[in-house]
């Protein structure tokens, strides 16, 4: 019987013991205690390589914003002679490369740290009467605010100057019609002898030459406005869509400006083009 029994067991081994379910308040138990409360502090971090949306709205630490307007100021020279685009782009290279994060809106994060400056200075130049720059901060704004002042000075003058020199040769054109047409009454009078009287091939190709020279100094903004186009529309394919905004801004603003500076030299054209029609009308043997 002994054997016979111990036989049977080992041929059929007694089944696994089941245990009885946990209940479903248990198992709520155990899944609450593995997550910290939440009074517990935790620390996260965020790898460089993070996508998120929030990785644009980091906050840029103080060394980083006097690096950054440091990096505007040694590089001033990029600033005043490539197109907005270049340059920003550029920026988000250097600051990705130096603290090892992107950054999506360079242009904007400086644009809001001059306003601050210019609300700053003008808040102690209204209470005490002088603006004192005490941070290193404050002293690197106070430098890239000058250089910034400069460019816009720089771009009145040159339209003024653009505006005044158009005036002159308006003028000098129609000081050497009305020369050209007072001779040629006197030639026909019998005052002055004929071959004295004939403008010249090098006079008419004088004035022909202003003209062209005018219409050239108007046509090279339009030029570097397409070239600068070109160039921005290069970097956005090569972009990110959230980056297409800020790159189209800065282009739109830029090309503004062109537009308004070509639009006075090309009205300065105009004039002189009027001048010369009204003076070639006067000068119209028909009408004599």
């Amino acid at each position: 019987m002994d054997t016979t029994s111990q036989a049977s067991e080992q041929q059929f081994p007694p089944s696994a013991v089941r245990h009885p379910p946990i209940p479903s308040k248990q198992i709520i138990n155990r899944s609450n205690n593995s997550f910290p409360s939440p009074n517990s502090r935790q620390l996260v971090f965020l790898s460089p390589n993070h996508t998120s949306s929030q990785q644009g709205y980091l906050r840029v630490a103080k060394y980083e914003k006097l690096k950054s307007i440091r990096y505007c100021v040694g590089n001033q020279d990029d600033y005043r002679h490539l197109p907005r685009s270049q340059f920003w782009n550029n920026f988000k290279t250097w600051f990705e490369n130096t603290f090892g994060r992107s950054l999506r809106q360079p242009d904007r994060m400086i644009a809001q740290l001059v306003k601050k400056h210019r609300e700053k200075q003008a808040a102690m130049l209204a209470e005490s009467g002088t603006a004192r720059s005490e941070t290193d901060l404050d002293q690197a704004l106070d430098e890239w605010l000058q250089i910034l002042d400069d460019i816009q000075e720089a771009k009145r003058q040159a339209k003024e100057d653009a505006e005044e020199y158009h005036r002159q040769r308006s003028q000098q054109m129609q000081n050497d019609m009305m020369k050209h047409r007072r001779k040629r009454i006197r030639h026909q009078q019998g005052d002055s002898s004929p071959g004295s009287n004939i403008q010249t091939p090098s006079d008419s190709g004088q004035q022909s030459s202003d003209v062209i020279q005018g219409l050239a100094t108007a046509l090279n903004p339009i030029a570097a406005a397409i070239e600068s186009l070109a160039v921005s529309r290069n970097a956005r394919r090569a972009s990110s869509l959230a980056e297409n905004n800020t790159v189209l801004r800065t282009d739109v603003a830029d090309l503004k400006e062109r537009v308004n500076e070509i639009s006075g030299q090309m009205s300065a054209i105009r004039e002189q083009m009027g001048a010369m029609m009204a003076i070639l009308q006067r000068m119209d043997p028909k009408r004599e």
